[in-house]
């Protein structure tokens, strides 16, 4: 299993350090895996001698959103099995690179506690997505969303 990891944040905080633990625990069972991030975020600079490979996202959303041909390329030539998208705009940017519904599974960690409104609906129940909730409190917020269980 290859797995590419997707953060788009430029600094460090809870969702970075629960990133960088799941690449270091990865790492000792040597799964290969794979980071996208912001070229010089302290995730990437923690994490540059566990990965196997490093895309440098764009800092900003639009510059991101011209690098999902890139991006699609980058797990086609690296035989990305699986994506994680870490945070809710490398979710929104996952979508956009997918170029075929089934091109490769992605899973998304939510962290956030909100509703799944009106329009959130199209990114969380489009897909083909599987979604891990860091709490019982978001995992009923994303089945009050209508997300599968």
């Amino acid at each position: 299993m290859r797995l590419l990891h997707i953060d788009s944040g430029r600094i460090y905080r809870g969702g970075q350090k629960q990133v960088f633990l799941l690449i270091r625990n990865l790492k000792k069972k040597n799964i290969p895996q794979f980071l996208a991030c912001p070229e010089n975020s302290p995730l990437g600079k923690r994490t540059a001698d566990l990965v196997d490979g490093f895309f440098p996202l764009a800092s900003s959303n639009i510059g991101r959103l011209f690098q999902k041909g890139k991006l699609h390329h980058f797990i086609a030539e690296n035989n990305i099995d699986i994506v994680h998208a870490h945070d809710s705009h490398s979710h929104s940017l996952m979508i956009l690179a997918k170029q075929k519904e089934d091109d490769f599974p992605l899973i998304v960690t939510r962290r956030s506690s909100g509703e799944i409104k009106f329009g959130s609906k199209t990114k969380y129940l489009k897909y083909k997505i599987h979604y891990i909730a860091i709490s019982e409190h978001i995992r009923s917020q994303l089945l009050s969303g209508n997300v599968a269980a």
